[in-house]
């Protein structure tokens, strides 16, 4: 491991509060490697970045203009082709042995690309970004994966010349918004493996349910959008598995079924189909039921209204683009 040349690169916009936080995670976890280096990109908003990091040997760059988080990691990657990229979130705090975990199956060549997860570590947080980090764990929760047309980028990593060979993330997804997905079709069209893996960190990102459901419903779209012009399967992506695509299809039914309660005695198809959207989606909501009743009850809620939100984004995809 030590031979190994490594770049971790943190695109970092309105970063102040959690950059120092996570550059100090990521020194912790290197300890069994030499050769690496910390790119900070700064892509706006930080205006305490110096002062932060001035304990820390990181480099910090500012990005031509502020953009995307795919122009940001594409900026920090220039001029490094011989190695592994590192893409860590500037508001993810990585455990000790998560780089070292990362990088495995690329270091022993079974795979070129892995991604992360988020800890089960929720001390601390508030209910949406308690929701948001359990959803993320539960969706990538499997070691030694291999996942195809998809990707994560909040901890992730890939060879350096496959990152430069398929020419990096796209710039023109705005924001943070499926640029990952659209690096992960691109990966497996030229036959690159991706790999999932045991590297944790915790998320601070400071989501509220409003946050959270616009996050949903624009990345829903955006998801539609990558399967739908790269003609692959939608079941690839990772939050759209069989039994997850049944379950809003049965939250629109039961949606359905409401006004009809007004005018006939249908209440009990209502509570079988209930039932039904529940048992497809226990898989889900049994990681929430380890916590109090109440974070219980409103887990359950924010699902099936999540459910519903996904039907309204594949339904907005179908409309702008044929209608």
């Amino acid at each position: 491991m030590k031979n190994i040349n490594i770049r971790i690169i943190i695109p970092a916009y309105n970063a102040n509060a959690t950059i120092k936080e996570c550059v100090f995670a990521i020194y912790n976890s290197l300890s069994t490697f030499n050769n690496y280096e910390i790119i900070i990109v700064d892509n706006g908003l930080n205006n305490k970045l110096n002062s932060l990091l001035e304990e820390y040997s990181v480099k910090i760059i500012k990005a031509t203009k502020i953009q995307s988080a795919a122009y940001a990691r594409n900026y920090g990657a220039k001029n490094f082709n011989d190695g592994i990229i590192i893409f860590i979130d500037s508001d993810v705090i990585i455990e000790k042995e998560c780089i070292r975990v990362l990088l495995s199956p690329i270091i022993t060549g079974v795979a070129s690309a892995t991604i992360g997860n988020y800890s089960k570590n929720i001390d601390g947080l508030n209910f949406a970004q308690k929701y948001k980090q359990l959803y993320i764990n539960h969706i990538y929760s499997k070691e030694n994966i291999n996942i195809q047309n998809d990707y994560w980028t909040a901890i992730s990593a890939v060879k350096a010349d496959v990152f430069h060979t398929i020419q990096g993330f796209d710039n023109s997804f705005k924001g943070a918004n499926g640029e990952d997905q659209d690096f992960g079709i691109r990966l497996t069209k030229n036959n690159y493996k991706i790999s999932t893996t045991l590297a944790f960190g915790k998320h601070l990102n400071p989501f509220t349910i409003k946050k959270l459901i616009l996050n949903d419903f624009r990345k829903g779209v955006t998801a539609m959008n990558n399967s739908i012009n790269n003609n692959v399967s939608v079941l690839d992506n990772r939050h759209a598995n069989l039994y997850s695509i049944l379950a809003v299809l049965t939250a629109s039914f039961l949606i359905f079924l409401l006004p009809l309660n007004l005018y006939y005695n249908v209440g009990y198809i209502s509570l079988i189909f209930f039932v039904i959207w529940f048992k497809l989606r226990y898989s889900l909501l049994k990681v929430y039921i380890k916590n109090d009743l109440l974070f219980i009850l409103k887990s359950i809620i924010l699902t099936f209204f999540l459910d519903l939100i996904r039907a309204l984004s594949v339904i907005f995809t179908y409309i702008r683009r044929y209608l």
